[in-house]
């Protein structure tokens, strides 16, 4: 494999735990919404 080809293959190594990392704290945030309304919902209902 030639330099550039190393090169790339690092860049998209890295672009791709970028956007990993990203939609693992998407999925982080949906969880701890959907858990606070479910705590929260009763408490919400009855006003």
């Amino acid at each position: 494999m030639s330099w550039l080809g190393i090169v790339i293959a690092l860049l998209c190594l890295y672009a791709v735990t970028k956007v990993a990392g990203f939609m693992i704290k998407l999925v982080l945030l949906a969880v701890v919404v959907c858990g606070l309304y479910w705590f929260a919902a009763p408490y919400l209902a009855a006003i």
